[in-house]
Order: C-alpha cells, then structure tokens, then sequence
C-alpha cells in the first residue's frame, strides 16, 4: 500500500509542479514527506482523535493546497 499511496503523492506533486510551470524534480522527495506526514498524522488522530475527522481532514486538505498554491514564489521551486 507503501508504494501506491507513494505513487499517487508523486503524480499528484509533479502534476500540480508542471500545471503552474514548476521544477517537478523535487517531486519524489516532496511526495514521500507528504505521505509521511498524512500517516503519521492518521496514526496520532487514531490514539488522540481529539479533533473531528472532517475538521482534521479539511485543515489538512487546505494546508496542501495554501502550500501549493505559493509555491510559485519558492526559490526552490523555480526551474533551472
């Protein structure tokens, strides 16, 4: 399950890297951090739960996207 859910952080990175005109070379170590984080974080929820499911899932989901979508101003981002 490992790998899928890696591939898909990582076509889902390198996508939305090209879409807005991004280096996309970064995308493997960026889609492991973002799966990293989503499990460590679904594995804290399932002991804590101290947050309500659709709350922790919509702040996560605009915490992506807020990040994202200010990538375009990232030195590290820009192509070479």
């Amino acid at each position: 399950m490992h790998s899928r859910t890696l591939a898909t952080g990582m076509i889902v990175v390198t996508s939305l890297a090209a879409l807005i005109g991004l280096d996309a070379t970064a995308a493997e170590a960026v889609a492991h951090g973002l799966v990293g984080m989503m499990q460590f974080t679904a594995s804290w929820w399932l002991e804590n739960r101290s947050v309500p499911r659709e709350r922790l899932v919509a702040q996560l989901t605009d915490w992506l996207w807020e990040g994202f979508r200010h990538l375009d101003s990232a030195e590290s981002w820009r192509p070479l």
